[in-house]
């Protein structure tokens, strides 16, 4: 049942309902920090995937990798722990996205199963943290809090998409900003308990759907040897009949799979042997089997077909062959067409266009004798009664009069692949130049580069030079120089992205520490008469040290350290400062010196925002508990709050 607490503005307040309001406040915040943690701990970490399930209560980690690599740029990652260590949900998240080097584009949502917790980091510039808080619905909590795993992040990982794709949710339950304090800390343990069973009943499940996916694979291995192994005897009757030229393509494949086999095997063995895997290791390596042998029996099933190919055109070698020789007939009696093609492109387009084509009759000539020539064989063979024999001339007969076809259908397409290789002109001309560019930029001394720039050059003045442009060889020579410098820059792009993505981790930080400043003098403002000048001398340095890092000539890596001092500064006053308040006013908190209420004990600093947010009557929209668990509520998405991190970005907590 929903309830609310009546937040009075500090003058003309009952000061005896207040007092009451505060002692239970502090029981709550007790009660709720008495929930116990995971029985493993996960510390922040570098991720490498957009999906990874540390926790392991996920079945269909594919798909809902699969939907996050759909999201633009991939700049959505989830992440599901056993525990946050005890850390704060949004901080643990904040820390995992500094520690995978995430940028301003990039948002991140980290779930804990062991403290039915959610915490989420946004860079700004990618999925807000508004856009975060809304992704994270009603529905995708409650599946959450029942253990629906597999429902909950694929439904997570669909909103992300969605918003991420500039689309609407529609009504899909987004959670209010003004959920209860008292009614949310209440549930904790239970909502603990609840997600404990249900984590229960889901390794179980997992237990018996790895069982069934290992019955699955060694299945599917066994099936896909034995059609390998029919495979290379059906190749040695192939090639009785066809010889062994018709058939290598299909030997090859063979191989291939003769391969893939081999390593599923491997696998199967290693599967089998007295040293156990994890169940998490047993299921990728039971994947990988069944990706294996469909691998396999995917190039096997293309060869048969192949293979029934071959066999049909036997059984019609006569009729294949008399259809050779009518195309090849109707190709020649169209080459003086041809020559009228080419003579009316000419008046539209420069001779230095059309010098390959002019080629064309020539070469389809050529072909044309020698299709006459491969069909004479063919037909000595059929003659002396072996058509399977005759199948290779054949198929050598067709291949040529195709090819002849194919020049015909060029200079029949010519004005329009002339104009796309106009196109193609201007677009490689801008790219060369432009990788040009970067090698004046990034280049410095190397010789590599200074080379591979020099051969753009020279390209991109011949291209640029005017006159007649041969523009189909043109747009080859530039497309190569425009590889090959693109390779002697590989290194120093590299080590610009290294850069950009150093001042990003800078500009998170620096974020970071101001907003710790923020809120350090936020609090020493509000009750300043109750805070000792320990706090304030903290706060004052690292103010101090915060202007010192705006040297911008220092190294990223000094500016980081300083950054870092800044903000762990800023927290310790903060801290210091709550706790000469409570120590001041008798274990109570109030504006400018008033005491009352029971101590806090301890130093709660959770408890001890919450408590001068109500006193003050103005929380401001910000940090604070909210939606059954840690943060939520009412958080400031924007410039304002306990959390606020400036602009789109920062992060929020959430219960479930």
């Amino acid at each position: 049942m929903s309830q609310t607490l009546d937040l009075l503005p500090y003058q003309g307040c009952d000061f005896l309902k207040l007092s009451q309001k505060i002692t239970a406040v502090a029981g709550l915040c007790c009660a709720f920090l008495a929930i116990p943690n995971a029985a493993y701990a996960d510390d922040p970490l570098a991720l490498d995937s957009n999906f990874q399930d540390l926790a392991q209560v996920a079945n269909n980690d594919a798909d809902i990798l699969s939907t996050l690599n759909k999201v633009p740029g991939k700049d959505l990652w989830i992440v599901v722990v056993k525990d946050f260590s005890g850390m704060d949900a949004q901080e643990w998240a904040h820390q995992t996205f500094i520690k995978s080097k995430l940028q301003k584009y990039d948002s991140l949502i980290a779930i804990s199963v062991g403290s039915s917790e959610l915490g989420a980091y946004s860079g700004g510039a990618g999925l807000t943290k508004a856009q975060l808080k809304e992704a994270t619905t009603k529905s995708v909590l409650a599946n959450f809090h029942e253990g629906k795993w597999d429902e909950g992040l694929q439904e997570l990982a669909d909103n992300g998409l969605t918003l991420a794709s500039g689309k609407s949710l529609g009504n899909g339950g987004v959670l209010g900003t003004g959920a209860l304090i008292g009614g949310a800390l209440v549930v904790g343990g239970g909502i603990y308990a609840v997600s404990r069973r249900k984590r229960k009943q889901t390794a179980a499940a997992q237990a018996e759907d790895l069982a069934k996916l290992s019955q699955r694979a060694s299945a599917e291995l066994l099936k896909t040897d034995d059609d390998v192994r029919s495979a290379a005897a059906e190749l040695e009757f192939a090639r009785a009949e066809f010889g062994t030229e018709a058939t290598k393509d299909f030997e090859s494949v063979l191989v291939q799979a003769q391969a893939a086999m081999q390593r599923a095997f491997a696998i199967r063995t290693t599967l089998d042997d007295p040293d156990p895997e994890t169940p998490a290791e047993q299921y990728a390596m039971n994947t990988e089997i069944l990706q294996l042998v469909e691998q396999a029996r995917a190039n096997l099933d293309s060869q048969k077909q192949s293979f029934s190919q071959l066999r049909n055109l036997a059984a019609r070698v006569e009729e294949k062959l008399a259809e050779i020789n009518t195309r090849a007939q109707e190709i020649s009696e169209q080459l003086p067409l041809v020559r009228t093609k080419l003579d009316n492109l000419a008046l539209n387009y420069s001779a230095s266009l059309l010098t390959a084509m002019r080629t064309y009759p020539e070469q389809i000539t050529t072909l044309l004798e020698s299709v006459s020539e491969t069909a004479q064989q063919a037909q000595s063979q059929i003659a002396a009664g072996k058509k399977n024999s005759a199948v290779p001339y054949v198929q050598l007969a067709e291949a040529t009069v195709n090819q002849a076809a194919a020049m015909i259908k060029r200079i029949d397409d010519a004005p329009a692949l002339l104009g796309q290789a106009q196109e193609r002109f201007q677009a490689n001309i801008k790219s060369l130049s432009s990788d040009v560019s970067d090698a004046d930029r990034l280049g410095g001394g190397d010789a590599r580069i200074t080379a591979a720039k020099a051969k753009a050059q020279a390209v991109l003045a011949k291209a640029q030079s005017g006159g007649n442009l041969d523009l189909l060889a043109l747009n080859e020579e530039l497309q190569s120089a425009e590889a090959e410098i693109d390779l002697a820059l590989m290194e120093v792009r590299e080590a610009e992205e290294n850069h950009n993505r150093l001042a990003a981790h800078v500009a998170t930080v620096r974020a970071q520490a101001q907003a710790s400043i923020d809120a350090a003098e936020d609090f020493i403002n509000m009750y300043r008469a109750g805070v000792d000048h320990t706090a304030r001398t903290h706060l004052a340095r690292a103010k101090e040290i915060m202007i010192q890092s705006q040297n911008n000539s220092e190294p990223f890596e000094q500016q980081l350290a300083e950054l870092e001092q800044a903000r762990d500064l800023a927290t310790r006053a903060l801290q210091v400062a709550q706790n000469s308040v409570e120590s001041f006013n008798g274990g109570g908190f109030g504006p400018d010196g008033f005491g009352g209420g029971r101590s806090m004990g301890g130093g709660n600093f959770l408890a001890g925002m919450i408590l001068g947010s109500i006193l003050n009557g103005h929380s401001n929209n910000g940090g604070g508990f909210g939606s059954g668990g840690f943060g939520g509520g009412n958080i400031d998405f924007g410039g304002g709050g306990d959390f606020d991190f400036g602009g789109d970005g920062g992060g929020f907590r959430e219960g479930f």
